[in-house]
């Protein structure tokens, strides 16, 4: 029992036997925190904060007791208002420690704090680096890395010592971490670590591990097993910041390969597959890609009729990307509204896409086919550049020739080759059983057969096998078509009234 005595009783009187008031001690129990654990049986102490108005706090009486243990021996010391109290320990359990304090006047006061006794256990120590029967690079620093702690001393106070690795610290920090870098040379290490507490309680843990060459094809970089850069430690090429080169592999170990590479070339994007591409996409690449070409050359990748060296159209572009469109695709010389390129004849301001047609045989709607504006008399048809009119309008070979005529550009039609003579055959043969009157004739000369429009004549088909021309009646002196249906020529009189072709000379443009 901590008791101070003798106990000071001070009484004061007046003349009128009036006492003085005496007010009890304040106590309040510092440490330990409420709940908290100490080692049982281990020495132990108790801090608190006690004061008196009228005593001084050498002569107040304390009186430590513990429902489990009763009254505690020990020594107390002071400081200022604070008292330490050390006693011998406490047996296992939850105690109720109760702190007492009187005053010489016996006014007493007290505070109660609840704390655990327990069995105390060595310290926690685990060693993660190094770790047993692992490798470690020689030519990197090792990091030595440990945790610590123990239920009773603080972290940061209990001891530790070190065999195999000299140098390394005898305490760790105050969280229970050491962490310290060493340098060893290759060969087998044993580090051994020991942790005491405050007690003289220890654990003690340790790690075989071997330093080894970390850098096996000796390019300055240790492999990346060991935490090295080297991706490849069999090629003294490969190590992180290496040439990247075209061979499908990591060289610069960044876990992409062949990009940036140092033999590589640069490709221009070909998105409308004309072989040339386009200087503003680019990339760098190793081989032939498809979609990218080695030029630079295209004008416009969204048009593969663009192209440096494309013809040039008439829209007013630059197909061929020689930086302007042809001057014919800007000119108008005939001022109809239409450019040159365009215009089937830029001196004549009645010839233009879309203009008029009418029927005399030239192309003025610059469409490639004269007449086709549906103002002719007669079914038109084309062929070889040239227009034709199939008239079914029966007359003689005479009104034939000048119902033609009259159709500015036309005369009666002449034939100058096979296939010409077959186009009309195919024509004629989609009416039905008539035949049709041609320029060709003897009127001038008997026997001497000629083209009405004076062409000459290097082309016949004659039905040799009747004989054409045979004159039968006397006076046969008009040549026609659909007589026979294999589209061979017979003489007939030219008093006959039937069909009629017409032919213009002039082509499908003026």
């Amino acid at each position: 029992m901590l008791r101070f005595l003798p106990i000071a009783v001070l009484f004061a009187c007046t003349d009128n036997q009036v006492g003085v008031r005496n007010d009890p001690p304040e106590v309040t129990i510092l440490q330990p925190a409420a709940n908290s654990a100490v080692p049982a049986g281990e020495p132990t102490s108790l801090r608190a904060r006690v004061a008196d108005a009228q005593t001084p706090a050498d002569q107040l009486d304390l009186v430590l007791t513990s429902d489990i243990d009763g009254e505690l021996d020990g020594t107390t010391v002071w400081a200022d208002d604070e008292v330490t109290l050390a006693f011998d320990g406490l047996s296992l359990g939850a105690h109720t420690l109760e702190l007492t304090a009187f005053d010489t006047s016996q006014a007493s006061a007290s505070d109660t704090v609840l704390v655990l006794a327990e069995t105390n256990r060595a310290p926690t120590l685990t060693v993660l680096s190094p770790q047993d029967g692992v490798r470690y690079a020689a030519e990197l620093p090792l990091s030595v890395q440990l945790t610590v702690a123990d239920d009773f001393t603080p972290a940061g106070e209990i001891a530790l010592a070190f065999t195999g690795i000299s140098g390394l610290p005898t305490s760790a920090d105050a969280g229970g971490s050491l962490i310290q870098t060493v340098n060893l040379a290759e060969g087998f290490v044993t580090l051994t670590a020991t942790a005491t507490d405050a007690h003289g309680l220890s654990t003690t843990v340790s790690a075989t591990f071997e330093m080894v060459d970390g850098d096996g094809d000796n390019d300055g970089f240790v492999a990346e097993e060991f935490g090295g850069t080297d991706c490849d430690d069999e090629d003294d090429a490969v190590y992180l910041g290496a040439d990247e080169l075209c061979d499908g592999r990591d060289n610069d170990c960044d876990n992409i390969s062949d990009e940036d590479t140092t033999d590589s070339a640069t490709y221009y994007r070909d998105d409308d597959g004309d072989g040339q591409g386009d200087s503003a996409v680019t990339d760098v690449l190793c081989a032939d890609t498809d979609g990218w070409v080695r030029n630079s050359d295209d004008c416009d990748d969204t048009d593969p009729l663009v192209y440096l060296g494309a013809a040039e159209r008439c829209n007013g572009i630059d197909d061929d990307c020689d930086g302007s469109p042809d001057a014919d695709e800007l000119s108008d010389g005939d001022r109809d509204g239409s450019v040159t390129c365009a215009d089937c004849d830029d001196t004549d301001d009645s010839f233009y896409p879309g203009a008029p047609e009418p029927c005399d045989g030239l192309d003025q709607s610059c469409s490639g086919f004269a007449d086709d504006g549906g103002q002719c008399p007669c079914d038109v048809d084309w062929f070889g550049g040239h227009s034709y009119l199939f008239c079914d309008t029966p007359e003689n070979w005479g009104n034939a020739g000048t119902a033609c005529a009259a159709i500015p550009g036309y005369e009666l039609v002449t034939i100058s080759t096979p296939v010409e003579n077959d186009f009309l055959e195919s024509v004629t043969d989609t009416y039905t059983d008539v035949q049709w009157w041609t320029g060709f004739n003897d009127l001038d000369s008997f026997g001497t057969w000629t083209w009405d429009d004076g062409s000459t004549v290097s082309y016949v088909n004659w039905n040799t096998t009747n004989g054409e021309p045979n004159n039968l009646t006397g006076d046969e002196h008009c040549m026609e078509l659909g007589w026979y249906t294999d589209g061979t020529w017979n003489d007939a009189y030219c008093g006959e009234v039937q069909n009629y072709v017409c032919e213009a000379e002039v082509g499908p443009t003026n």
